[in-house]
């Protein structure tokens, strides 16, 4: 988008600076009119809407300059946060001078955090029992089969 404009900009540059010594050439080779009370009156409407025609093409360009610039910033501010955050990542990861440990204490003391980290830690703790609790039971199977065929030898021994 930047570049567009700067293509642009020096167009513009050259039709105004264009325009403007255009009639200064103009008055070299044929001298002025001369000027009655009604013409004085269209000339100055003339002034008027041409200086407003600056006006607006300057308030454009403002415009279209501050579009541009905003739109640099925002894509530099969101290169800087992943920036910034890359180097958080690698801080925590090296733990320099204890860094990742207390980033996670002031991070502890969001109370956001610590319900979300409680959660987490609870649904931990009871898919571990939940799994525990199966094994067990599978066991428990396995061991009340076992126990039965033995009762069974032990009887058939002791009838037998």
């Amino acid at each position: 988008m930047l570049n567009n404009v700067r293509k642009f900009l020096p167009f513009i540059a050259v039709a105004f600076i264009g325009g403007f010594f255009a009639y200064i050439f103009l008055s070299w080779w044929k001298s002025p009119p001369v000027i009655t009370g009604s013409d004085a009156v269209a000339i100055a409407n003339t002034y008027i809407v041409f200086t407003t025609i600056i006006f607006v093409a300057f308030t454009l360009v403002i415009t279209l300059l501050g579009y541009v610039f905003t739109q640099q910033f925002a894509h530099t501010k969101e290169m800087h946060i992943k920036h910034l955050l890359n180097e958080v990542e690698e801080e925590l990861k090296s733990n320099k001078n204890d860094q990742g440990i207390k980033f996670i204490d002031a991070a502890f003391e969001n109370p956001d955090i610590q319900k979300h980290v409680e959660n987490k830690i609870n649904d931990k703790l009871t898919q571990l029992v939940n799994e525990k609790k199966r094994i067990a039971n599978e066991n428990a199977g396995k061991a009340k089969t076992e126990a039965d065929k033995i009762e069974e030898i032990s009887s058939q021994l002791k009838g037998g």
